[in-house]
């Protein structure tokens, strides 16, 4: 269960075993760690669906995140960004993002 409020809303799809994805469904509260290209940085992040508890690999759903190091990402946030979703080494997905909730990251 989320604890805060999200610092953003995202569109995420992750990866089916056979593209190097995980082996098992993601479920709501699950803490990948996720990656914007032009940052150069990792940070940990609570993942909360919004419509249901468990996202099959491969489909797309809509999810709450919530960052540890927000700090570091201020005012530097697009809707429509892309980032990638990882269980280190390993790229286990993808995600857009559909809106800014925490305006502090939000590129002017």
């Amino acid at each position: 269960m989320q604890r805060f409020k999200p610092d953003f809303i995202a569109e995420v799809t992750y990866a089916l075993p056979n593209q190097g994805g995980r082996n098992a469904p993601v479920h709501s509260g699950y803490q990948p760690v996720i990656r914007f290209d032009d940052c150069g940085f990792d940070t940990p992040a609570e993942n909360v669906l919004t419509d249901r508890e468990l996202l099959p690999l491969g489909e797309t759903g809509e999810v709450n995140i919530t960052m540890k190091s927000v700090d570091l990402l201020s005012n530097t946030l697009l809707v429509g960004q892309r980032f990638e979703i990882y269980e280190p080494p390993r790229l286990v997905g993808i995600g857009f993002i559909k809106q800014i909730v925490n305006k502090s990251l939000e590129k002017e």
